[in-house]
Protein backbone atom coordinates (compact mmCIF):
# COMPACT_ATOMS: atom_id res chain seq x y z
CA UNK A 1 0.00 0.00 0.00
CA UNK A 2 2.62 2.31 1.11
CA UNK A 3 4.57 2.16 -2.07
CA UNK A 4 1.72 2.35 -3.98
CA UNK A 5 0.87 5.71 -2.28
CA UNK A 6 4.67 6.56 -3.41
CA UNK A 7 4.38 5.96 -7.11
CA UNK A 8 0.98 8.06 -6.99
CA UNK A 9 2.85 11.24 -5.01
CA UNK A 10 5.67 11.15 -7.43
CA UNK A 11 3.36 10.94 -10.38
CA UNK A 12 1.54 13.95 -9.59
CA UNK A 13 4.40 16.00 -8.33
CA UNK A 14 6.39 15.16 -10.83
CA UNK A 15 4.33 16.62 -13.52
CA UNK A 16 3.54 19.73 -11.54
CA UNK A 17 6.57 20.42 -9.25
CA UNK A 18 6.66 23.81 -10.48
CA UNK A 19 3.68 24.85 -10.10
CA UNK A 20 3.88 24.14 -6.39
CA UNK A 21 7.47 26.05 -5.98
CA UNK A 22 5.24 28.81 -7.22
CA UNK A 23 2.05 28.87 -5.14
CA UNK A 24 0.76 31.63 -3.33
CA UNK A 25 -0.63 28.94 -0.54
CA UNK A 26 2.66 27.27 0.01
CA UNK A 27 4.87 30.02 -0.13
CA UNK A 28 2.92 32.39 1.77
CA UNK A 29 -0.01 31.72 4.48
CA UNK A 30 -0.36 32.02 8.17
CA UNK A 31 0.79 28.24 9.36
CA UNK A 32 4.39 29.29 7.91
CA UNK A 33 4.32 32.43 10.71
CA UNK A 34 2.86 30.26 13.48
CA UNK A 35 4.89 27.47 12.66
CA UNK A 36 7.60 29.76 13.34
CA UNK A 37 6.43 31.55 16.42
CA UNK A 38 5.11 28.38 17.99
CA UNK A 39 8.14 26.56 17.91
CA UNK A 40 11.02 29.71 18.68
CA UNK A 41 13.49 28.17 16.77
CA UNK A 42 17.46 28.82 18.11
CA UNK A 43 19.95 29.75 16.30
CA UNK A 44 22.65 26.23 16.79
CA UNK A 45 19.26 24.21 16.05
CA UNK A 46 19.29 21.90 13.35
CA UNK A 47 16.17 21.16 11.37
CA UNK A 48 14.64 18.61 9.40
CA UNK A 49 11.69 19.51 6.83
CA UNK A 50 9.60 16.51 5.50
CA UNK A 51 7.99 16.47 2.67
CA UNK A 52 9.31 20.08 1.79
CA UNK A 53 7.08 20.27 -1.86
CA UNK A 54 8.20 23.40 -2.91
CA UNK A 55 10.73 23.81 0.14
CA UNK A 56 8.98 26.74 1.21
CA UNK A 57 9.10 25.54 4.84
CA UNK A 58 12.68 25.03 4.84
CA UNK A 59 13.90 28.08 3.71
CA UNK A 60 11.78 30.06 6.19
CA UNK A 61 13.23 28.51 9.17
CA UNK A 62 16.78 28.39 7.60
CA UNK A 63 16.64 32.00 8.25
CA UNK A 64 16.44 31.34 12.02
CA UNK A 65 18.88 28.17 12.53
CA UNK A 66 22.16 26.82 11.53
CA UNK A 67 21.00 24.06 9.03
CA UNK A 68 17.89 23.20 7.77
CA UNK A 69 17.72 19.14 5.76
CA UNK A 70 14.72 19.55 3.12
CA UNK A 71 13.50 16.05 2.48
CA UNK A 72 10.99 15.09 -0.16
CA UNK A 73 10.07 12.02 -2.42
CA UNK A 74 9.87 13.30 -5.26
CA UNK A 75 13.06 14.53 -7.35
CA UNK A 76 11.45 16.50 -10.09
CA UNK A 77 9.60 18.46 -6.90
CA UNK A 78 12.83 18.62 -4.92
CA UNK A 79 15.27 19.76 -8.06
CA UNK A 80 12.74 23.10 -8.42
CA UNK A 81 13.08 23.65 -4.87
CA UNK A 82 16.86 23.48 -4.84
CA UNK A 83 16.32 25.92 -7.56
CA UNK A 84 14.10 28.15 -6.10
CA UNK A 85 16.69 28.74 -3.12
CA UNK A 86 19.90 30.68 -2.70
CA UNK A 87 20.80 29.45 1.04
CA UNK A 88 23.56 27.65 0.94
CA UNK A 89 23.05 26.40 4.51
CA UNK A 90 19.87 24.68 3.21
CA UNK A 91 20.29 20.75 1.82
CA UNK A 92 18.14 18.56 -0.27
CA UNK A 93 17.88 14.82 0.18
CA UNK A 94 15.51 12.57 -1.39
CA UNK A 95 13.45 10.37 1.16
CA UNK A 96 9.78 8.86 1.65
CA UNK A 97 8.38 10.01 5.28
CA UNK A 98 7.88 6.62 6.85
CA UNK A 99 11.61 5.84 6.43
CA UNK A 100 13.80 8.64 7.12
CA UNK A 101 17.59 7.84 6.35
CA UNK A 102 18.81 9.87 9.50
CA UNK A 103 20.27 8.32 12.65
CA UNK A 104 18.70 8.89 15.95
CA UNK A 105 18.09 11.79 17.52
CA UNK A 106 19.55 13.86 15.13
CA UNK A 107 17.43 17.35 15.13
CA UNK A 108 15.95 19.94 17.34
CA UNK A 109 13.19 20.45 15.24
CA UNK A 110 11.29 18.15 12.78
CA UNK A 111 8.34 20.20 10.67
CA UNK A 112 6.06 18.85 8.07
CA UNK A 113 3.66 21.20 6.23
CA UNK A 114 0.79 20.51 4.26
CA UNK A 115 1.86 16.93 3.37
CA UNK A 116 0.16 14.49 5.98
CA UNK A 117 -2.72 14.17 3.74
CA UNK A 118 -0.25 12.61 1.43
CA UNK A 119 0.73 10.11 3.76
CA UNK A 120 -0.49 6.07 3.37
CA UNK A 121 1.33 5.20 6.82
CA UNK A 122 0.71 7.80 9.43
CA UNK A 123 2.04 5.64 12.02
CA UNK A 124 5.10 5.01 10.12
CA UNK A 125 5.37 8.68 9.39
CA UNK A 126 5.45 9.73 13.33
CA UNK A 127 6.95 7.21 14.43
CA UNK A 128 10.21 8.31 11.94
CA UNK A 129 9.71 11.60 12.87
CA UNK A 130 9.86 10.82 16.23
CA UNK A 131 13.19 8.57 16.10
CA UNK A 132 15.00 11.55 14.58
CA UNK A 133 14.05 14.06 16.90
CA UNK A 134 16.63 14.95 20.06
CA UNK A 135 15.25 14.32 23.70
CA UNK A 136 13.18 17.71 24.11
CA UNK A 137 13.01 18.75 20.38
CA UNK A 138 9.75 19.26 18.85
CA UNK A 139 7.52 17.99 16.29
CA UNK A 140 5.76 20.65 14.35
CA UNK A 141 2.86 20.11 11.45
CA UNK A 142 0.90 22.04 10.20
CA UNK A 143 -2.50 20.47 7.81
CA UNK A 144 -5.05 20.92 6.50
CA UNK A 145 -7.91 19.74 8.71
CA UNK A 146 -12.02 18.06 8.27
CA UNK A 147 -14.84 18.38 11.32
CA UNK A 148 -14.44 15.40 13.35
CA UNK A 149 -18.21 14.33 12.29
CA UNK A 150 -17.54 11.60 9.66
CA UNK A 151 -19.91 12.85 7.17
CA UNK A 152 -18.79 15.80 6.99
CA UNK A 153 -14.81 15.25 7.27
CA UNK A 154 -15.61 12.11 4.49
CA UNK A 155 -17.18 15.14 2.34
CA UNK A 156 -14.21 17.20 2.17
CA UNK A 157 -11.59 13.96 1.86
CA UNK A 158 -13.85 12.97 -1.69
CA UNK A 159 -13.56 16.25 -2.50
CA UNK A 160 -9.71 16.66 -2.62
CA UNK A 161 -9.47 12.99 -3.74
CA UNK A 162 -11.49 13.50 -6.95
CA UNK A 163 -8.90 16.78 -7.74
CA UNK A 164 -6.08 14.49 -6.60
CA UNK A 165 -5.64 10.94 -6.54
CA UNK A 166 -2.32 11.08 -4.30
CA UNK A 167 -4.64 12.33 -1.47
CA UNK A 168 -4.86 9.68 1.23
CA UNK A 169 -6.86 11.15 4.11
CA UNK A 170 -6.97 14.97 6.01
CA UNK A 171 -7.76 14.11 9.91
CA UNK A 172 -9.93 16.09 12.47
CA UNK A 173 -8.06 18.32 15.49
CA UNK A 174 -9.00 14.79 17.64
CA UNK A 175 -7.00 12.65 15.37
CA UNK A 176 -4.28 14.63 15.47
CA UNK A 177 -4.14 14.57 18.98
CA UNK A 178 -4.11 11.07 19.33
CA UNK A 179 -1.25 10.50 17.15
CA UNK A 180 0.82 13.04 18.95
CA UNK A 181 0.03 11.25 22.31
CA UNK A 182 0.10 7.57 20.38
CA UNK A 183 4.12 8.42 19.33
CA UNK A 184 4.80 9.32 23.28
CA UNK A 185 4.51 13.42 22.50
CA UNK A 186 3.82 16.06 24.71
CA UNK A 187 1.44 18.16 22.91
CA UNK A 188 2.30 21.84 24.11
CA UNK A 189 0.60 23.82 21.45
CA UNK A 190 -2.18 23.64 18.94
CA UNK A 191 -4.39 26.15 17.19
CA UNK A 192 -6.47 26.03 13.70
CA UNK A 193 -6.48 28.35 10.87
CA UNK A 194 -8.78 29.42 8.24
CA UNK A 195 -6.97 29.62 4.95
CA UNK A 196 -9.16 31.11 2.07
CA UNK A 197 -8.54 29.27 -1.74
CA UNK A 198 -8.77 30.73 -5.10
CA UNK A 199 -10.20 27.53 -7.27
CA UNK A 200 -9.25 28.35 -10.42
CA UNK A 201 -5.20 28.16 -9.59
CA UNK A 202 -6.30 25.30 -6.61
CA UNK A 203 -7.75 23.02 -9.94
CA UNK A 204 -4.66 23.97 -12.20
CA UNK A 205 -2.08 22.79 -9.71
CA UNK A 206 -3.36 19.57 -9.82
CA UNK A 207 -3.48 19.07 -13.39
CA UNK A 208 -7.34 19.47 -13.80
CA UNK A 209 -7.87 20.72 -17.09
CA UNK A 210 -11.26 19.01 -18.38
CA UNK A 211 -14.20 21.09 -18.18
CA UNK A 212 -16.41 18.12 -16.95
CA UNK A 213 -14.07 17.70 -13.99
CA UNK A 214 -13.54 21.31 -13.49
CA UNK A 215 -17.32 21.82 -13.32
CA UNK A 216 -18.08 18.48 -10.86
CA UNK A 217 -15.58 20.03 -8.31
CA UNK A 218 -16.82 23.59 -8.45
CA UNK A 219 -20.23 22.18 -8.07
CA UNK A 220 -19.05 20.36 -4.64
CA UNK A 221 -18.32 23.24 -3.83
CA UNK A 222 -21.14 25.71 -4.63
CA UNK A 223 -23.77 23.52 -4.35
CA UNK A 224 -22.67 21.70 -0.80
CA UNK A 225 -24.58 20.77 1.25
CA UNK A 226 -25.44 23.22 4.34
CA UNK A 227 -22.66 22.09 6.49
CA UNK A 228 -20.64 22.02 4.31
CA UNK A 229 -21.13 25.24 2.79
CA UNK A 230 -20.80 26.28 6.17
CA UNK A 231 -16.91 24.76 6.45
CA UNK A 232 -16.39 25.43 2.41
CA UNK A 233 -17.58 29.19 2.55
CA UNK A 234 -17.37 29.75 -0.79
CA UNK A 235 -17.84 33.42 -2.48
CA UNK A 236 -17.61 34.64 -5.71
CA UNK A 237 -18.80 33.77 -9.40
CA UNK A 238 -17.06 31.97 -12.52
CA UNK A 239 -13.36 32.28 -12.23
CA UNK A 240 -13.63 34.45 -9.16
CA UNK A 241 -14.59 31.76 -6.94
CA UNK A 242 -13.01 31.07 -3.84
CA UNK A 243 -13.19 29.49 -0.69
CA UNK A 244 -12.16 28.29 2.46
CA UNK A 245 -9.79 24.90 3.90
CA UNK A 246 -9.13 24.91 7.79
CA UNK A 247 -5.86 24.19 8.98
CA UNK A 248 -4.59 22.79 12.14
CA UNK A 249 -0.73 23.65 13.57
CA UNK A 250 0.54 20.92 16.23
CA UNK A 251 3.55 21.21 18.63
CA UNK A 252 4.72 18.37 20.59
CA UNK A 253 7.94 17.75 22.19
CA UNK A 254 9.72 14.72 22.75
CA UNK A 255 10.65 13.69 26.55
Amino acid sequence: MTNDTHKQNQKQYSKNAAGYVTSKVHATGGSLDRLVALTEPQPDWRVLDIATGGGHTARHFAAFVAGVIATDLTMPMLLSAREATTDGGLIFAEAAAEALPFLSESFDLVTCRIAPHHFADMQAFMTESVRVLKSGGLLAIADNIVSGIRDEGAYINTLEKLRDPSHQQAYSQDDWSTFYFQAGLTMEKMETLEKRIDLAPWLDRAGISDPDERARLTSMIVQAPDAMLAWLKPEGTGESISFALTEGVFIGRKP
